[in-house]
């Protein structure tokens, strides 16, 4: 199977800046969704989990697949509507073949 009819999805990724709070604070910001041209991906889930001590949080393990030269980093998001994942470290570039990231769901 090519590459291209693997990846038979479409995200966005929301690439990372630096703003200012009202604090004078350095926070992440992200572009809003509907500003961001969505490309090809092939988006799945790895793992998922339950964390009860104290709360009762799920947390679901991503992983997506990129074309190669994809412009994505760790602090990235990424939308795949209407869910929002954040990278999880650097993404690797096997060969320079394609672009995969480890992602975690963070809202949708």
């Amino acid at each position: 199977m090519s590459l291209q009819r693997l990846l038979n999805m479409r995200v966005k990724v929301l690439r990372a800046t630096s703003t200012t709070d009202d604090y004078n604070n350095q926070v992440p910001g992200y572009p809003d969704p509907a500003t961001v041209t969505a490309v090809p991906a092939y988006l799945y889930q790895v793992a998922g989990r339950e964390v009860t001590t104290d709360r009762n949080t799920q947390i679901g393990d991503w992983q997506v697949i990129l074309e190669a030269g994809t412009l994505i980093s760790g602090g990235d998001r990424v939308f795949y509507a209407p869910m929002t994942f954040e990278v999880v470290g650097p993404p690797r570039r096997p060969k320079d073949r394609y672009v995969q990231a480890t992602l975690r769901h963070v809202s949708g």
